[in-house]
């Protein structure tokens, strides 16, 4: 039985043609997603934010108008939080070090700060 080796090396570019592009397409497929919920993530973060700025102004009302930071106010801004909470594991793809690090940053010592409010009202 003699080899075709045209027929061999044919079946074999193929399968290699075949592959690459399956490989290429996947990483295309990768890519999107993570630009997605990049862009998804900053939206929701930047919502939150915006949020967040609101209710801290009612904070400050209510601190000025009755020395007493009301409880129902600090669950306002713990529930504010949920996005980034639920999907902190996802900030890592946000390319720009600088910024991970300043949102990072500021849900540590926001949520530092609420939970001194919380403690000093009791």
């Amino acid at each position: 039985m003699e080899v075709d080796w045209t027929t061999v090396l044919s079946a074999f570019v193929g399968a290699f043609l075949a592959s690459g592009t399956g490989y290429v397409f996947e990483l295309r497929r990768v890519s999107s997603r993570l630009s997605n919920g990049r862009k998804l993530l900053k939206i929701a973060i930047q919502h939150d934010l915006n949020h967040a700025l609101t209710v801290y102004d009612k904070i400050a009302d209510e601190f000025e108008k009755t020395q007493t930071v009301w409880f129902s106010t600090l669950n306002e801004v713990r529930e504010s939080r949920f996005t980034y909470h639920n999907n902190k594991d996802w900030i890592h793809v946000i390319d720009d070090e600088n910024l991970r690090r300043r949102i990072f940053r500021y849900y540590l010592q926001s949520t530092d700060r609420v939970n001194n409010l919380e403690f000093q009202q009791r």
